[in-house]
């Protein structure tokens, strides 16, 4: 259908983006339109121009960046090369994913101030513009503090908070949660849901993750490597589309007996869901792998690099149990979900789901502790950081740190890796105070990985980063040569290797920063968010790598705010609240605290527990006890039966 032009927030007619004459392009002949007040997902495979596209939405491409552009781009009725950025700003505002790279001033007032100032706001406005902002995103307390003393967490929220502060008409984030806490990210999803229902803005988000957005988006753009559109549609069309293909890859054929939520799609809800001209689907839509293969420590195929919402997965082995009933929607929430299932099933759905929860069988205990820091004391100013921190790391360990934005995690692993020096306890390194050994055998035993890639680089191209540390230890040149283009395959670089680390994709960034971290053979390695601005594959393809480490015997510290990774791949989790350790257990014992604790250090629990603790509520609603004494009938056993096979 053609739309008017003044119905429109985005039009986007064959663009075409590339660095240079010779190169592949980032962005090639991407067509769509977004009309005023849609909200709009954005997701593909790390590297597929996500990001990219976000900037020439705002002309950062081509008015501050250098880039060969053709095709044309409109916002808000506005040709982006014909406009002045100062234009552009007060229709499209965009939180990157580099937040950092966002910044210009020293203190949190004075960034919020200078955005105003470069709109010509009145001085006497300003004051109540700034503090609505820093209310929605929670950072009233810190609007005179030093942006260096944020938390990175704390950063992105006070990027958001500069660009509501200036009322856009168009709203673009990149990323926008992957470093928040999971209770600021939930919290943030839903404030952005309630800012667009009021009509503010129209949305674009670009985002790896699909839960929390999908069950409210009304579309969802799926980009590809090259920089090509895979599908524009609805997403649960989507959703349905990878399920169907899923479902025939596995057996053969798309089954008759289907709930809504994976029937095969033909006649209407062919025509329903909108696909790209050329007719077949990409690898990375048509052959996702299944929930089982998923959720096991081997990496996922590049098929499955697009995330489904949990729900829809979790839908589609309930749907061939039989529990679903017949005709509905497929669920892309929780909520969704409960509705769906038939009557009187909800005792066996229960057990399916604690079936597809049940953790790895877990590994031999873990050995003595190689890293410790005792009553551990940093501050900055009068401001305590760390407070009195007792924080063991264990041979053949995957130790995870989580805790709200600001708890001092990533400064925790500075204390653990050598890099800041503790006011008080001490910190012992194989039993021996780390004072004692000098700055080349700490680093030959522990590495680390920091929240910036960027700020790890040390060499012009991405061939000669991760072959730095084998050079400086003088491994012979041919396997130099042999293990770094075995890491370059393994982690998607292959085609990136002569160029500058500093021209990837953040997404790509990081996977360098890791993979040069592991070219070493440091017995200890601290990850500082490692999986951020990761799709599903990176994820799964990463964390199996450093699964592995830690089989072999070596130690892995894991700080991350993704619950679903700590759930299955964590040995034990150290949770940090203001600076202080207020957990230290397995993780099944962390879930099993009370939904205050959680909520008070900003955790939420993984999503299958989630789901388990709605069909729990819907039960008792319904008059049933979950787990109780009722006696399975015959389906709950073949519920049993399977997810025990599973």
């Amino acid at each position: 259908m053609t739309r008017r032009p003044d119905e429109l927030a985005v039009e986007v007619d064959g663009l075409r983006l590339a660095f240079e004459e010779e190169e592949e392009p980032v962005l090639n002949g991407l067509t769509f339109e977004v009309k005023k007040g849609e909200a709009v997902l954005v997701m593909g495979p790390s590297g597929s121009g996500k990001s990219t596209l976000a900037f020439c939405l705002n002309g950062i491409y081509p008015h501050a960046a250098e880039a060969l552009l053709d095709g044309r781009v409109r916002i808000l009725g506005q040709d982006v090369r014909e406009a002045q950025p100062g234009e552009l700003a007060r229709k499209a505002g965009v939180v990157f994913q580099d937040f950092d790279s966002q910044f210009c001033m020293g203190k949190v007032e004075d960034e919020l101030a200078f955005c105003l100032e470069n709109l010509s706001v009145p001085p006497e406005q300003m004051d109540a513009r700034m503090d609505k902002a820093l209310a929605q995103v929670g950072l009233q307390a810190h609007r005179r503090s030093a942006i260096r003393e944020l938390s990175g967490g704390q950063k992105q929220k006070l990027a958001l908070a500069c660009i509501l502060a200036m009322r856009p008409e168009l709203l673009i984030l990149d990323e926008p949660v992957s470093n928040l806490d999971p209770f600021a990210a939930e919290s943030f999803r839903s404030l952005v849901r309630e800012l667009h229902a009021r009509g503010a803005f129209t949305l674009l988000v670009v985002d790896h993750q699909p839960d929390g957005w999908a069950g409210w988006m009304s579309r969802l753009l799926v980009m590809e490597p090259g920089g090509t559109l895979a599908y524009d549609g609805d997403p649960r069309g989507y959703a349905e589309l990878r399920l169907a293909a899923a479902d025939k890859e596995a057996n053969g054929s798309v089954p008759a007996r289907q709930s809504g939520a994976a029937a095969e799609i033909g006649g209407e809800e062919a025509a329903r869901v909108e696909r790209p001209e050329r007719g077949a689907l990409p690898d990375a839509v048509r052959t996702p792998a299944p929930l089982a293969a998923i959720r096991t420590s081997a990496p996922s195929p590049p098929a499955a690099a697009v995330a489904l919402p949990l729900a829809a997965e979790t839908a589609a082995h309930l749907a061939a149990r039989g529990l679903l009933a017949p005709g509905r929607p497929l669920p892309l929430t929780g909520e969704e979900l409960v509705r769906a299932i038939v009557p009187g099933c909800l005792p066996a759905a229960l057990e399916a789901v604690r079936g597809l929860c049940a953790q790895r069988s877990r590994r031999q205990p873990a050995g003595e502790p190689v890293l410790r820091l005792e009553q551990g004391v940093l501050r900055r100013g009068r401001r305590v950081i760390l407070d009195g921190v007792n924080a063991a790391v264990r041979r053949g360990e995957l130790l995870a740190v989580a805790g709200p934005n600001g708890a001092g995690k990533s400064t925790l692993a500075g204390v653990l890796g050598g890099l800041l020096r503790p006011d008080g306890g001490r910190l012992l390194l194989e039993g021996r105070p780390l004072a004692r050994w000098s700055e080349r055998e700490v680093r030959r035993r522990i590495g680390v990985v920091f929240q910036n890639p960027e700020h790890q680089f040390v060499a012009e191209s991405v061939e000669a980063e991760l072959a730095y540390s084998r050079n400086r230890r003088g491994v012979p040149a041919a396997q130099t040569a042999r293990e770094v283009d075995a890491m370059l395959e393994a982690f998607r670089l292959a085609g990136r290797r002569a160029e500058s680390p500093y021209r990837l994709s953040q997404g790509q960034k990081r996977r360098l920063s890791v993979a040069s971290m592991l070219m070493d053979e440091q017995s200890i390695l601290l990850c500082d968010e490692p999986t951020f601005g990761q799709d599903r594959h990176g994820t799964e393809q990463l964390m199996a790598l450093l699964n592995e480490r830690v089989r072999q015997g070596l130690s892995v510290v894991l700080i991350t705010h993704d619950m679903e990774l700590i759930h299955r791949y964590a040995d034990r989790v150290l949770v940090l609240v203001e600076g202080s350790v207020v957990f230290d257990g397995p993780p099944p014992s962390l879930w099993d605290e009370t939904d205050g604790f959680l909520a008070s250090a900003h955790l939420v629990r993984p999503g299958l527990f989630s789901l388990i603790r709605l069909l729990e509520a819907a039960m008792r609603e319904n008059g049933q006890e979950p787990g109780g004494g009722a006696r399975p009938d015959e389906q709950l056993r073949e519920v049993a039966a399977w997810t025990c096979a599973n």
